[in-house]
């Protein structure tokens, strides 16, 4: 939460259209415990964190880019 309010203070916006979970993926962080430990972040904060900004209209959208196939 901190994060995203010093970065849109930086950029001068009110609010993001778009807050988006990038590369959470084993092609960019390998397989095992590394990628492990950010889905069990995400799910056990980071959706609240996100869920909670988009009540309080910080950001508009939520969404992830993801590049595996599978």
């Amino acid at each position: 939460m901190r994060a995203v309010d010093q970065s849109r203070q930086r950029l001068g916006v009110p609010r993001y259209d778009v807050a988006v979970i990038h590369d959470l993926d084993h092609l960019y962080h390998g397989t095992g415990q590394k990628l492990d430990g950010y889905f069990m972040q995400l799910a056990t904060s980071g959706w609240r964190a996100l869920t909670e900004l988009k009540a309080a209209g910080e950001i508009r959208a939520i969404a992830a880019g993801i590049n595996d196939r599978g």
